[in-house]
């Protein structure tokens, strides 16, 4: 039945009711009910197919027409990234960018002219679709706020478990179920500890006990460094490092998350500047051959690094958050993520890039249905980190399930 066809019965049957004091009175019962009269009571009419009844930016209508997406839930494959975000065809637009093109959300090529969707311009005003996917005013319930993005940080920041700048003490602290039987160890500087939100929520549902190894400006990965942001951290950093390698080695985690920013500059012995990709797997494989001989090995990759300071650019054009969004290419660093897999693979690890959920499509946003997902540049707010907390928790809960059943590899020292 038409929806306005609907409402008119709907309207006709109230009609009735007032005619007929008594008479129980129905609509047709499809989505959100309307308002009732006090003195009646009846069933919700039919509401525009136009609505969006999961609140993830798809139109009710868009996502029955295309069965990619449920209309009830905002979040289909469960994933954390709510399903106007997934790229289902790999085109480069998301789902409310095919939406708004009117493309087909499983082609990457809708109008078959060799030219994948998010480059095309299918509405035909002179821009690329994928340059638009964003066009839209700042959701009015951003979380967490323009105000307190920056702030916005994982708990170890405040309760002393995370090294600051300058000093080498490692401090290792238990998050999720402290009395749980399976432990994995979060090593690395703060682009790890931006992890923290999401191992923490999903070692309580899993009853795994979290430790954190984190220092700020420090790496995990064994390489010589030019010190930026904290000059003073040169030698601090190399025996904080030794430090927390052996206390893993004394505690033997079942599994250890090696993860670290790519954003260091590499030296030699005479502090003169190197090749990092080189110089970065040779030091990743020095560190995972280091960690205990029985644990699990698993390293996550670098999240991209924005072009622009989200938090100003997005206080700047307030009514249009595409133009902080920052393109894949010069963001995302391929090349740093072969490097990794590559010192994973041959350490009998495994590397895992989180950049798919982080940037979905091309370019990478700042903000993911409501959520503020960056407090600067290269740092994840901890609100949208633990919003990914089902990814990660399947991908520990896999490489644990995996070392349980005895088909982990040995490890190579």
């Amino acid at each position: 039945m038409n929806w306005r066809l609907a409402t008119l019965v709907g309207a006709l049957a109230v009609l009735a009711g007032l005619l007929l004091p008594g008479a129980p009175v129905h609509a047709a019962k499809v989505g959100a009910a309307l308002p009732a009269p006090a003195a009646f009571e009846f069933s919700p009419v039919v509401v525009p197919a136009s609505t969006d009844s999961d609140g993830d930016g798809l139109t009710d209508r868009w996502e029955k027409r295309w069965g990619v997406t449920d209309s009830h839930r905002d979040d289909s494959d469960g994933d954390g990234v709510p399903d106007s975000a997934e790229d289902l065809d790999g085109d480069g637009l998301g789902n409310r960018g095919e939406q708004h093109a009117g493309t087909d959300p499983t082609r990457r090529d809708t109008d078959g002219d060799g030219v994948n969707d998010a480059l095309d311009d299918a509405n035909g005003n002179g821009r690329p679709d994928g340059r638009e996917q964003d066009r839209r005013p700042i959701p009015s319930n951003l979380t967490p706020s323009l105000g307190s993005a920056a702030n916005d940080l994982p708990p170890s920041y405040s309760n002393g478990c995370h090294t600051g700048p300058g000093s080498s003490s490692i401090h290792p602290c238990v998050f999720g179920d402290s009395g749980g039987h399976v432990t994995i160890a979060l090593f690395g500087d703060s682009h790890a500890l931006q992890w923290e939100p999401a191992l923490d929520r999903a070692a309580k549902l899993e009853h795994w006990r979290l430790i954190v190894l984190t220092k700020s400006g420090c790496p995990s990965v064994d390489v010589r460094f030019r010190p930026g942001a904290f000059p003073q951290d040169s030698v601090p950093c190399r025996t904080w490092r030794d430090s927390a390698i052996s206390w893993l080695n004394s505690h033997r985690p079942e599994l250890v998350i090696v993860s670290n920013s790519r954003g260091y500059t590499l030296i030699d012995a005479n502090g003169n500047k190197v090749s990092r990709e080189p110089a970065w797997g040779t030091g990743l494989k020095r560190t995972l051959g280091r960690l205990p001989s029985g644990s699990v090995r698993l390293v996550i990759g670098d999240t991209v690094h924005l072009k622009r300071e989200p938090v100003v650019c997005l206080r700047q054009s307030p009514d249009n958050m595409q133009p902080c969004d920052s393109p894949r290419k010069g963001s995302w660093s391929y090349k740093h993520d072969a490097t990794e897999s590559a010192a994973a693979t041959a350490k009998h690890a495994t590397f895992f890039s989180p950049n798919p959920e982080v940037c979905p499509y091309d370019p990478c946003p700042v903000v993911m249905g409501h959520l503020m997902m960056w407090r600067n540049t290269t740092h994840l707010t901890a609100t949208f980190a633990r919003s990914l907390w089902p990814t990660l928790d399947a991908l520990v809960s896999d490489r644990l399930s995996t070392a349980t059943a005895g088909l982990a590899p040995a490890i190579a020292e």
